[in-house]
């Protein structure tokens, strides 16, 4: 089966801070989300909160429905048609340490089932979950520009202590409605960037019929 893969322009550069060894332990994996970035992409989505979070440990993420650890295990819990919505946008922040292969696993599985989900996961391309679950699966990726600043638990935003990740990291984007997003996200992107799609032939074909949309759209506006 061919692959493709489609380059974009890059975009600024974000602030980032000082470098925390902590976050290469899978022992201190429970980081929280930089607000900044949240907001970014629920502006982009036009929407106030996200559907659900299915792995969080504090209420920092807009979400009209959280699987909060341990009390509630959102690998084992549907993400999919909750809250009466089978298409639900969904956030997700997984543990760093030896979950993430599961959770990309899940997030594979329940975008086949009609979840739109957008993911921050570090850029290990070489990770074989990367090639079964992730970039291949994912509808675009979007490699990030320098490290991403994560607020320690236990703490208010923004006086929040920070700690910047150790390694590179990319969103993720997994729905029906990649194409469209991707398209929209050269011309607006919500964070810095290098966006990144690999698949088929036949999703390129997707894209190309996107883009048409998109300029079909532009000229009547």
């Amino acid at each position: 089966m061919t692959k493709v893969l489609i380059g974009f322009r890059q975009q600024k550069e974000p602030h980032v801070g000082k470098i925390n060894d902590g976050l290469y332990s899978s022992e201190s994996h429970d980081w929280l989300t930089p607000p900044e970035l949240v907001n970014a992409l629920l502006a982009f989505e036009g929407r106030a909160e996200f559907d659900l979070d299915p792995c969080c440990s504090e209420r920092n993420i807009p979400a009209d429905m959280r699987y909060a650890h341990p009390e509630h295990n959102g690998l084992a819990l549907p993400w999919s048609g909750v809250l009466t919505n089978y298409s639900p946008l969904v956030w997700v922040n997984p543990p760093y340490g030896n979950l993430l292969a599961k959770f990309m696993a899940k997030m594979a599985e329940e975008a086949e089932k009609g979840a739109r989900i957008w993911a921050i996961v570090p850029a290990r391309t070489e990770t074989r979950y990367q090639h079964e679950h992730g970039l291949v699966k994912a509808g675009f990726t979007v490699f990030m520009k320098k490290r991403i600043c994560f607020l320690r638990p236990g703490f208010d935003a923004p006086t929040a202590p920070t700690a910047n990740a150790p390694f590179p990291t990319m969103l993720l984007y997994y729905g029906d409605d990649w194409a469209e997003k991707a398209v929209r996200w050269e011309f607006e992107p919500a964070w810095p960037g290098s966006l990144m799609i690999c698949g088929t032939e036949g999703r390129a074909l997707e894209l190309a019929q996107a883009y048409d949309d998109f300029y079909r759209i532009e000229s009547v506006a």
